[in-house]
């Protein structure tokens, strides 16, 4: 799976705005990170996505879309969709 977060190097003799900036730095990418990997609300779907990546997260509505066990939420991960619930 795609590394989504990354810290950058730090050097040690920094000045303290050096310092509070880089941490500023690191705290916005670590936001960004959680805002692409986390779903903030399940897309319920009816046809499989026609771009899928690993991690994606989805609902199936198990009638017209059935990932292979039925309505429920998927991740696809392993070339693969797995039931989550």
């Amino acid at each position: 799976m795609k590394q989504l977060y990354k810290t950058e190097p730090v050097a040690y003799d920094l000045k303290q705005e050096e310092v509070l900036a880089y941490v500023q730095r690191e705290l916005a990418k670590i936001e960004t990170a959680f805002s692409l990997s986390l779903p903030r609300e399940i897309d319920w779907l009816h046809v499989e996505p026609s771009r899928v990546r690993e991690g994606l997260t989805v609902g199936a509505d198990g009638t017209d879309w059935n990932p292979g066990a039925g309505e429920g939420v998927y991740t696809y991960y392993a070339a693969a969709w797995h039931k989550l619930g």
